[in-house]
């Protein structure tokens, strides 16, 4: 159960990063 858990934080944490870029990106326009 912990090793789910950590590969769904893990996840969630990618997803987070890649929105942020996304928002960079588009503020950078």
């Amino acid at each position: 159960a912990k090793e789910k858990y950590e590969k769904q934080v893990k996840r969630d944490a990618v997803i987070k990063v890649g929105q942020l870029f996304e928002n960079i990106r588009e503020c950078g326009k």
